[in-house]
């Protein structure tokens, strides 16, 4: 599995959807219960309809998947195309969300991953401002689906600020347009006479999240597999091209915003605080397993991939 996931072929990249809907599929047919969901700071899901759904769960974590994997090997972050970032996505994700009800986190994924892809597109390029616009309004529209989420904001402008000697066009655009999804939505319920007294999405009555040793450590071995992963991407700096490593500087930044919004989220919920983690899980878990060769690589990837669905089994299970 490993060897075909580092390969380049089509039926590599497949797996990544393939992977997400038969987890999806098992799902389903175990009919797994729904946990519930504490409430949580999410303007839009506060004004629609409320949605549970194993199998929109699955499809956007199929589709956030391959939308992963594609950010992962463009802009030089490696060197050969692969399809670990997105597989390790998956696999992550179903363990988080598959076993809950809908999460507004899920779609602010797509939104994080779509304006993340905007902002490393701006490399080189004269005038960034029109990327980094529609970066900031992607990630707008990421935090009306979770609030602690505007930490990305901010992100985004330190990331202008490290990789380039921005002009006041590429600070103001992206500032305006992280702005234009909180007032292009106030208008639209000013339009339709809703009310705007509740941000919360969720149940307080829902399942707690009980801490025990399986969970503490599921943890621990997915952060040493971080940081082993995260020392093995700073192993590449010194071979990696300017814009691998303007990538690569631009992913830390981003990462550690989204360490600090899951610490945010955990307020609210661990298990809200845990459903940020996969974005970043997902962009370190795979470094030492790019490149063939040592055999201990072969040992822990099977050992990874146990744990990473060990949460998943239990609760199918349970």
């Amino acid at each position: 599995m490993l060897r075909l996931l580092r390969s380049n072929q089509p039926i590599a990249f497949a797996t990544i959807p393939v992977t997400a809907l038969i987890l999806m599929v098992v799902a389903v047919l175990l009919d797994t219960s729904s946990t519930g969901l504490h409430p949580s700071p999410s303007w839009l899901f506060a004004s629609l309809p409320k949605v549970d759904s194993v199998w929109i769960s699955g499809l956007f974590i199929a589709f956030n998947g391959v939308l992963f994997n594609r950010l992962f090997v463009r802009h030089e972050i490696i060197l050969h195309r692969n399809s670990l970032a997105g597989w390790w996505y998956v696999l992550i994700a179903s363990s988080q969300f598959l076993v809950a009800s809908f999460s507004p986190i899920l779609l602010a994924h797509t939104f994080t991953i779509l304006g993340l892809n905007e902002a490393l597109k701006v490399y080189r390029e004269n005038d960034g401002a029109n990327r980094y616009f529609n970066a900031g309004f992607l990630l707008g529209c990421a935090t009306i689906c979770s609030g602690p989420f505007a930490i990305l904001g901010l992100s985004l402008i330190g990331s202008v600020l490290y990789t380039r000697a921005a002009n006041w066009r590429e600070l103001s655009l992206p500032v305006i347009g992280f702005l234009l999804p909180f007032v292009q939505f106030l208008g639209i319920l000013w339009l339709l006479d809703l009310p705007f007294d509740t941000l919360q999405f969720g149940s307080s009555d829902s399942t707690l999240f009980s801490w025990g040793m399986e969970e503490i450590v599921y943890l621990a071995v997915l952060f040493l597999a971080v940081a082993l992963g995260f020392f093995f991407m700073l192993g590449t700096f010194g071979s990696s091209s300017n814009k691998s490593k303007n990538s690569k500087a631009v992913l830390i930044i981003f990462s550690v915003a989204m360490v600090i919004v899951a610490g945010l989220l955990s307020s609210y919920s661990i298990r809200l605080s845990l459903q940020v983690l996969p974005l970043v899980m997902a962009w370190f878990i795979p470094w030492p397993f790019i490149d063939a060769g040592k055999r201990w690589k072969n040992i822990l990837f099977p050992l990874l991939v146990l744990v990473t669905l060990a949460p998943f089994a239990m609760r199918l299970f349970a």
